[in-house]
């Protein structure tokens, strides 16, 4: 059920998207394929600093909610 949910905000949010926009599908897809393994080095090399790590382990709770909670009003506007 969990995963269902999860899935329905990329459906309501992917499909209408591509439904207007199919003629640039190819840039999208070369954008995505050429920044996805940008954003796994970026996250593996932020991940291997210990200054970084030390932070979230002492932030992050308080982080991630309000990183939530800026994209939830970021939506909304």
């Amino acid at each position: 059920m969990i995963t269902f949910i999860n899935g329905a905000d990329n459906i309501g949010i992917y499909v209408p998207f591509f439904a207007v926009s199919s003629q640039y599908l190819w840039l999208i897809l070369i954008l995505y394929a050429a920044l996805l393994p940008i954003w796994c080095w970026v996250s593996k090399w932020l991940g291997e600093r210990p200054i970084i790590l030390q932070s979230v382990d002492r932030y992050g709770h308080w982080i991630v909610p309000a990183l939530f909670v800026a994209v939830g009003f970021y939506i909304l506007i």
